[in-house]
């Protein structure tokens, strides 16, 4: 498995929510080097909005909080508003909730 950076929003409620933004390079160093390069836009927990995870086949490696300048230099994008990323998490979430009992239906 490759490694990828996942970028998740955390809500009004502290909630962390998915975004559907990630980024997989052509190497798991060259993403690793990209992870570590963003690290210039950390800023202390209670100021992010959002958090950069690396992840790799072992699971969550670590995590990068940021804030919407964070958000807006890594992205080129201007943030969504809380009910748009509630929205996606929850299509995301049913949809892996649908391929779960596919996969689990087809055993």
């Amino acid at each position: 498995m490759k490694s990828y950076i996942e970028i998740i929003y955390i809500d009004d409620e502290d909630n962390g929510r998915h975004t559907n933004l990630e980024l997989e390079l052509s190497t798991n160093a060259e993403t690793w080097a990209a992870f570590n390069g963003f690290r210039k836009f950390a800023v202390p927990s209670g100021q992010s909005k959002f958090v950069l995870d690396y992840h790799t086949d072992r699971g969550l490696v670590d995590t990068i909080p940021i804030d919407r300048g964070g958000f807006i230099a890594i992205t080129g994008r201007q943030p969504k508003s809380d009910a748009e990323y509630v929205k996606i998490d929850e299509d995301y979430w049913a949809a892996a909730r649908k391929e779960h009992d596919k996969q689990k239906a087809a055993a």
